[in-house]
């Protein structure tokens, strides 16, 4: 087999196997603060999946820092 053959041949295998390790969900971070810029500690973060009606909440730290992981599209963020 002359190699730009072999090529074409391998070349799909090589990009399905890319397109396979793609990820569908993401994380959200974030601050939270007040209209002075003063950051807020223990705010409550919530996530409401728009199709399922599941909540998934967190709390900011110290910094006024949060994290909510594993959102997919369907997720609309509120705080509290």
């Amino acid at each position: 087999m002359r190699p730009s053959k072999l090529l074409l041949f391998l070349l799909p295998l090589l990009c399905s196997c890319a397109a396979i390790a793609q990820s569908t969900s993401a994380s959200l971070t974030g601050l939270v603060d007040d209209p002075s810029k003063a950051l807020i500690p223990g705010a409550t973060i919530t996530a409401i999946n728009t199709q399922t009606g599941e909540k998934q909440s967190t709390t900011t730290n110290k910094e006024g820092q949060y994290v909510l992981p594993g959102l997919t599209r369907q997720w609309l963020v509120a705080s509290d």
